[in-house]
């Protein structure tokens, strides 16, 4: 069995796999390029070895670093994940000749895999069809052009060594096809093949499991149809569209092929349906696909379990009777890009996200906030994966899902994601790969609609969409007239909303933050904090007036590095305590943060027994301390000062909790109840005194302070 396991690759599939090794009592180490030194799989991996600088052809690819990386760390074996260099024998051949396994099919099977002529030839043999298409490999202009004569167009241009969509070109004519020739050469391809193009496709996948004992089952179909420039960004499990007869003969298809190629582990084997509902094999890819979590969310297999037990040459724990398929599955990539721009990738720092918090949704992700997009990866932000017993109860999950989740600061394809869930051909399931090319201009049309028709004063309602003005958001406190959503809004304007005109005086203005321990990103993390905020740390402290009764107050900004608790937040929050215990006044503070800084580490922790400790002191001298808790307030800030008010007041569905649904549900290995940790279910469970709309705040505050002001002194 394998003991220790290499993760050749980084974001999500790295932490996916950590995942499950850990499940498996595989210790891991996490191979790493300098740009990811900070990322979560870094951090939650047993070890890590940096293989070099941020460019993936110095790190990633370097196949010597990556041998010598699990060498030096006393791994048995590499685990590849997707990309990179997951479907290359050579590099299966070299993990072998290191005396490590490689967590794959074995190089034979890669090398006939990654020859696509080769097996296009075997898979005719066994009597499947295979698309039209050149026999051999194309080197010059001249055979290009006989052959697109010969196949007639439209044709697909395809580098033979290409793979997730790269290099691929749609050729109607003949100039078309040498400039996009041209192109390819130019980007390295130099192998080159031309097939039949079939418009109005629709792309199957099938997943298989296998091992090296002859044992090769499937994992029923996956519907890839809807992609952007070749590349996949909405899947659903199983295809449920098409006739159970034809679904049948493309698992029986993908099994032969399976078998016949001696497919030792994991792979997928793609096919496409024409408008006449004819098959036609495209490809194989041997490795763990990126939406393979809709195969597991309808088998309850664990993909990767699997594949690694096959590679340590044990042979599966399951026959296909054992398998209970249930149910339908939908995935959705959260990607880093601009729709508006063909879906150019977009660079920056997400600021602030907010994940669904629905029952049977699962978030594969390794970005968290404040963590940089880099331009040398991919821009997969995360997977958003529902399950429903019927398509119809998924198709409602999934749409709940992509409303509720929210990604501040850098552009995604989540307004297209929505729009397209919503177009009738996705909805009855019979769309073919037609559906994008018509709902990307219509959604483009109606976004340029959308920006001609609304001054720049209005917003969007991320909840149920209505547009708002800056009249309506400055009249209704920025809450939604229509919906009642709160929107986010600053430590600023909170203290502008509470309290007395002029009244205020801000303490400790000038405190802020340094990298005292020298953690690498944070002094650069401060500098963006600031300049996008204006602000020198992320709580604002001071005393003022509500309805002309002194109070001290002090507001977490969620907007300045998610609201953490840092050294500089702990002693702010502890000296405005001290300052409400000198001037005898009570205490307010205004919660919005995602716990504690990490960049500052157990110095960060340190703050949640100093505010308590300074909050005690302030209890001891008869001071009332109302805590308001806003979206989200999680964390060290829970865990301390936010919850140890006399009156705990929250807006409408604020997220609180101190660790996250995931965690939770992992330790005690139990579901918890949809609306957990939102303010009407603690609430309910009388953690929370009320629940107050903002429009209504500084009322009910100077109820609570006149209430108490006539106990204190009659």
């Amino acid at each position: 069995m394998i003991k220790k396991c290499l993760i050749a690759n980084r974001g999500e599939i790295a932490v996916r796999i950590i995942s499950t090794c850990k499940k498996m009592g595989i210790r891991t180490v996490v191979a790493y390029s300098l740009s990811d030194k900070e990322s979560l799989a870094v951090s939650l991996a047993d070890e890590s070895v940096c293989i070099g600088p941020q460019s993936a052809s110095l790190s990633y690819l370097n196949l010597d670093h990556l041998c010598e990386a699990a060498l030096l760390t006393h791994c048995d074996a590499i685990i590849p994940g997707y990309g990179f260099h997951s479907e290359n024998a050579e590099f299966a051949k070299m993990v072998e000749e290191c005396g490590l396994i490689f967590v794959g099919p074995n190089q034979k099977v890669l090398k006939l895999i990654q020859h696509k002529n080769s097996l296009k030839e075997i898979v005719r043999s066994l009597s499947i069809p295979v698309i039209d298409g050149t026999q051999k490999v194309i080197d010059s202009d001249e055979d290009l052009l006989n052959c697109a004569t010969e196949l007639g167009y439209p044709l697909m241009l395809k580098p033979v060594t290409g793979g997730g969509g790269r290099g691929i070109h749609i050729i109607n004519d003949t100039k078309q096809l040498l400039e996009d020739a041209q192109r390819c050469k130019s980007q390295g391809f130099t192998g080159l093949y031309l097939e039949k193009y079939i418009p109005n496709s629709r792309h199957i996948e099938v997943q298989i499991l296998a091992d090296k004992h002859q044992n090769v089952i499937h994992l029923s179909s996956r519907n890839c149809t809807l992609q952007v420039n070749y590349q996949k960004f909405l899947e659903e499990a199983p295809f449920a569209t098409i006739h159970p007869l034809l679904h049948r003969k493309i698992i029986q298809y993908a099994l032969s092929i399976a078998k016949h190629i001696e497919c030792d582990n994991i792979a997928t084997i793609e096919f496409l349906i024409d408008e006449h509902d004819d098959v036609f094999f495209m490809e194989i890819n041997p490795r763990i696909q990126v939406e393979h979590p809709l195969s597991e969310m309808i088998s309850g297999i664990d993909i990767v379990e699997q594949q690694i037990l096959a590679a340590a040459n044990e042979p599966l724990s399951i026959q296909q009777a054992d398998i209970d398929f249930n149910g339908y599955a939908i995935e959705c990539r959260i990607n880093a890009q601009d729709p508006k721009k063909s879906f150019l990738p977009s660079v920056g720092i997400i600021s602030s996200i907010r994940w669904p918090s629905l029952k049977h949704c699962r978030i594969d992700t390794a970005i968290i906030e404040g963590q940089p997009i880099s331009i040398y990866y991919d821009s997969l932000i995360a997977k958003v994966i529902v399950w429903g017993k019927t398509r119809e109860q998924a198709l409602l999950s999934i749409s709940e899902a992509l409303n509720q989740i929210e990604i501040k600061r850098i552009s995604t394809n989540l307004d297209f994601l929505r729009y397209i869930i919503k177009q009738e051909g996705f909805i009855k399931g019979n769309y073919t790969s037609d559906l994008f090319n018509i709902a990307y201009p219509l959604w483009l049309t109606q976004q340029d609609e959308k920006n001609s028709h609304e001054n720049q004063d209005r917003l969007i309602c991320s909840k149920c969409k209505q547009t708002l003005t800056i009249k309506q958001r400055y009249d209704h406190q920025n809450v939604c007239e229509y919906c009642g959503y709160h929107l986010k809004i600053s430590a600023s304007q909170r203290i502008a909303d509470l309290i007395d005109d002029e009244t205020f005086i801000e303490i400790d203005a000038h405190a802020t933050s340094i990298n005292h321990d020298d953690f690498p990103g944070y002094s650069e993390k401060l500098i963006s904090a600031k300049t996008l905020t204006g602000m020198n740390e992320a709580v604002v402290c001071g005393f003022g007036k509500i309805n002309d009764i002194t109070v001290c107050i002090g507001v977490l900004d969620s907007s300045f590095m998610m609201g953490s608790m840092g050294h500089v937040v702990g002693d702010k929050i502890t000296r405005l305590i001290e300052t409400a215990m000198d001037m005898g006044v009570p205490l307010i503070i205004i919660s919005a943060s995602g716990g504690a800084r990490m960049q500052e580490g157990i110095i960060s922790l340190m703050q949640m027994a100093k505010t308590a400790a300074a909050l005690h002191r302030f209890d001891k001298a008869s001071g009332l301390y109302i805590s308001i808790l806003t979206h989200p307030t999680t964390g060290g800030v829970t865990a301390s000062f936010a919850m140890l008010g006399d009156v705990l007041i929250s807006e409408p569905n604020a997220l609180i909790g101190f660790a996250g649904r995931r965690v939770i549900e992992k330790t005690i290995k139990e579901s918890l109840p949809e609306e957990f940790q939102s303010a009407e279910y603690l609430l309910e469970h009388g953690f929370l005194d009320m629940i107050v709309d903002r429009r209504h705040l500084k009322q009910v505050l100077t109820d609570c302070l006149k209430l108490h002001r006539r106990d204190k002194y009659e």
